[in-house]
């Protein structure tokens, strides 16, 4: 039986110097006759990757990745091992936050940031692959917190100034009155570029008991624009106390346009082992605010609203 081919690595990898610097300010504060720790926290990130010649190195899993608060920070510009970017560039944010005091608990949370850079971009997934040219990224900011004791809100949106147009916006709501009782909704948009089409997604995802000790776990990602479901998820997880069973079957559409399907099944016994393929990556990164139920009992305090991973749009994260 011949070996398996083994996947090419890429000759840019290697350390990138990189300088990631901030500060953290806190005052008392009161907001609407409610005390707060409000907090002040800049930061500066300054990344610089040599240019290396990819160009002979096959695509495999690769796509560029999202622009986002988190990537700002990132030393890649694309998601996979096979393109290394190359980087000369600046970042520039700030994030404050409202804790409550006694608990540390976030309850609202704002976030400006914008990255500049200082040579044109060299290394693209292809020789056709538009690379970027100006100096500056869009600039992101968001706002989001607790509106209510059960909900959570947030918003972003994505703003070039060079071409004083709306790049994209998201909105999403959480409903989680109870353990492992967790409903999402979120709306996305991005305009179109000469690197993808415009996207309208609408997303939503749950984690909700139908019977004793059944919970169903569901998600749905649907492009408006492209008229088609863009990802899928669903199964079931038992609680029997000292053992659980959860099966889940996922669905997307990966960066060759072509569908893909994953099924899950473990069966994990309280304390000793799991056996079968570990769903548990996919739960978290699909529903937001996902918890086993065979962790300890306590309401999610899971900041995100938006799902961690998008087939073709992305996840908006901050």
């Amino acid at each position: 039986m011949p070996a398996p081919a083994r996947r090419p690595r890429s000759r840019a990898c290697c350390r990138s110097p990189s300088v990631d610097s901030g500060l953290f300010f806190e005052r008392d504060a009161r907001w609407f006759g409610t005390e707060f720790l409000q907090t002040l926290e800049p930061r500066a990130y300054y990344l610089r990757v040599p240019f290396r010649e990819q160009t002979d190195i096959p695509l495999f899993d690769t796509a560029i990745a999202d622009l986002s608060y988190g990537q700002l920070f990132s030393e890649n510009f694309y998601v996979g091992g096979d393109r290394i970017s190359d980087a000369n560039q600046l970042t520039i944010a700030a994030t404050s936050r409202l804790l409550r005091p006694a608990t540390g608990q976030e309850a609202v949370r704002a976030f400006v940031g914008q990255r500049y850079y200082f040579e044109e971009q060299r290394v693209g997934l292809t020789a056709t692959t538009p690379l970027r040219t100006a100096d500056t990224a869009p600039i992101i900011a968001g706002l989001g917190g607790q509106i209510a004791p059960d909900w959570r809100a947030d918003a972003a949106v994505q703003y070039s100034w060079s071409g004083a147009e709306l790049e994209r916006f998201n909105f999403g709501v959480r409903y989680s009155p109870r353990f492992a009782n967790v409903v999402t909704a979120a709306y996305r948009y991005a305009r179109e570029t000469a690197a993808q089409p415009e996207i309208r997604q609408i997303d939503v995802a749950a984690q909700w008991p139908l019977w004793r000790g059944l919970y169903g776990l569901a998600r749905l990602n649907y492009d408006v624009a492209g008229s088609q479901v863009v990802e899928s998820l669903a199964g079931i997880e038992y609680n029997a106390d000292c053992w659980i069973v959860r099966a889940v079957l996922q669905s997307f559409v990966s960066a060759t346009e072509k569908r893909t399907y994953q099924f899950f099944v473990q069966l994990e016994l309280n304390g000793l082992a799991r056996i079968g393929i570990d769903p548990l990556e996919a739960l978290q990164r699909n529903i937001p605010g996902y918890t086993p139920t065979n962790a300890p009992a306590q309401r999610s305090t899971a900041t995100d609203v938006f799902p961690g991973r998008s087939g073709a749009g992305g996840a908006f994260d901050y």
